[in-house]
């Protein structure tokens, strides 16, 4: 008697029953219960900061992508750099430091992981350190507090259990909250768990969200535009390394920065013998004339829209082919259908939301260009003002 295969649902108990419901006598000698365990599709072990050791480690083949691994669903590992992308900057498992700088700079150095003790700590953002240690130090001085509560009121009431109960929780409290000596890393501490703007452009769209940076799973769309990247006929993904000084491809994939903290008013500096643009930060607003030497105006593009932000090169974009001149990239709200490598957008969908954020005093905003395929087309046709 073989029964067929049986799959458990979910943890628990299996019973099993064997009967004769004949009206003969059987004896059973080769009786056998199996449980058979499903095959592993990935078992992982890492290093104190992060470093997977392969040699321990396994896959299956047809095993689906898990980017969830080191500190689970705190950070996604990207396979093409080998860094864990977490909300607010990448780590670097192998040299155990944080690619980008610490926003919150809570030790010497602005880009240890984990605090230099991963033992202990975990970094939730990218942000600010959480470590177990400090909530144990919080409940000792609670159960110390609750502790000599019940025995002053105790010995003060002749040991009455009502008074020794209600000294017990006041203790508790007050011991609580004495534990609490520096407010400055519960503060910190909420801060690096809340919600981040950023930008992402996949090649059609440039997207405000707000929420786990890099994770459009994690994060809600505030406002979108299309948006456009390349010249005339060099318009795809594959293209975006192509500096060609008359026809550039796209702008390249990476993480880019948009500095908020400067006045958004100051207007484009345009050389006056030869027109070009100086490569300022921030938002600028875009003059369409400007005084020459000779007395004359010139016209200074004035298809380049009216306002820019500077995309900023994140230190973590250290692709060699991200040097030089592939550096000048801006955000524009020109509509012409083609850039020199820069990205075309809304002014109201996308300019007035980066200055509500410096309304409300955010210092800076990243922005992630990530195409979808090699060949995605990046024209997302016009975006309308």
């Amino acid at each position: 008697m073989t029964p067929s295969r049986i799959k458990a649902p979910r943890n628990g108990y299996a019973f099993v029953y064997l009967s004769n419901e004949s009206d003969e006598h059987v004896y059973f000698d080769n009786l056998k219960v199996q449980l058979r365990h499903k095959h592993i599709i990935e078992e992982n072990h890492y290093y104190a900061y992060g470093l997977k050791i392969a040699g321990i480690s396994s896959k299956a083949f047809d095993a689906p992508k898990n980017p969830y691994q080191y500190q689970g669903d705190y950070s996604e590992f990207d396979d093409e750099t080998g860094w864990n992308d977490f909300a607010l900057r990448s780590y670097d498992p192998q040299t155990g430091r944080f690619i980008n700088a610490d926003p919150y700079d809570q030790f010497a150095s602005p880009y240890v992981g984990m605090g230099n003790d991963p033992v202990n700590n975990t970094d939730p953002s990218g942000g600010w350190v959480f470590s177990a240690i400090p909530l144990i130090e919080h409940g000792a001085w609670a159960i110390g507090g609750a502790v000599a509560g019940m025995v002053i009121s105790g010995a003060s009431s002749g040991w009455d259990i009502t008074a020794m109960k209600q000294g017990a929780g006041i203790g508790f409290g007050v011991g609580l909250g004495a534990s609490f000596v520096n407010w400055g890393n519960v503060g910190g501490l909420l801060q690096g768990g809340s919600s981040v703007p950023w930008i992402l452009y996949n090649g059609t769209k440039v997207i405000i969200y707000e929420g786990k940076e890099g994770s459009t799973k994690k994060s809600k769309v505030i406002t979108e535009s299309n948006g456009t990247s390349g010249s005339t006929n060099h318009q795809f993904a594959d293209e975006q390394f192509d500096r060609n000084p008359i026809y550039p491809g796209p702008v390249p994939e990476g993480n880019y920065k948009i500095d908020l903290t400067l006045d958004p008013n100051r207007k484009v500096v345009f050389d006056p013998e030869s027109g070009a643009a100086n490569r300022d930060r921030g938002i600028q607003q875009i003059p369409h004339f400007t005084q020459r030497n000779d007395g004359n105006k010139q016209n200074n593009w004035d298809v380049w829209g009216t306002v820019r932000a500077r995309l900023e090169k994140d230190p973590g974009n250290n692709d060699p082919r991200m040097r030089g001149e592939n550096d000048g990239y801006y955000l524009h709200d020109s509509d012409k259908g083609n850039t020199h490598g820069c990205i075309e957008c809304s002014k109201k969908k996308i300019f007035d939301q980066l200055l509500k954020y410096r309304a409300e005093g955010i210092k800076s905003i990243r922005v992630k260009v990530k195409y979808p395929k090699p060949k995605t087309f990046t024209n997302g046709g016009p975006h309308g003002k």
